[in-house]
């Protein structure tokens, strides 16, 4: 069983890195301008999601500069200076899709990362400066009864996260600024 989950979850990652090349690269442009300018890199993850936001804030991969978007029940106030990590599961997901478009309003960019809902809407998606898509909304093994098991949308979410954490460094590097954090 556990070299079935390997060989799938290495598809799945395999699949994330496939579509989405770019917009890794742009939300670590994003995350690389909040994070040497004056402005703040805020995390927040809705329901199960909320593991990218403790990577992000607490590990030892954690974004520099980053705060929780939401503390003791309080909203964050954001800014055009401001970048905001927002994760949950659906891009269908209708209350993600209004905090996004609520911090955007404030000029604030917003990097976003769900699964899409194929043939449905996804407001969150487009509501979003960044989309990255994390492919992994349908469990991975199949049980006898016929019922499957094993959702990696967690898993990859946070891969995608060190993508944009790598991205994010990676660019510092080039421009010689990883000294100014």
């Amino acid at each position: 069983m556990l070299k079935i989950y390997a060989t799938q979850m290495t598809g799945v990652l395999r699949k994330l890195v496939e579509k989405n090349e770019a917009a890794v690269e742009d939300g670590g442009r994003l995350l690389a301008q909040a994070a040497i300018s004056e402005g703040n890199l805020f995390v927040y993850g809705f329901g199960d999601m909320q593991a990218v936001e403790f990577e992000a804030l607490y590990s030892q991969n954690a974004l520099p500069k980053a705060k929780p978007l939401v503390r003791d029940d309080e909203w964050a106030p954001t800014g055009a200076m401001d970048c905001v990590l927002l994760a949950t599961f659906s891009g269908a997901d209708e209350e993600a899709a209004a905090v996004a478009e609520k911090i955007r309003e404030t000029g604030a960019s917003v990097i976003g990362m769900s699964n899409l809902e194929k043939g449905q809407p996804n407001p969150f998606a487009e509501a979003v400066d960044v989309h990255v898509e994390l492919c992994a909304g349908e469990p991975l093994i199949p049980l006898e009864d016929g019922k499957r098991i094993g959702l990696p949308s967690t898993a990859a979410a946070l891969f995608a996260y060190h993508a944009l954490y790598i991205s994010l460094f990676d660019i510092l590097d080039e421009q010689g600024l990883l000294n100014d954090l």
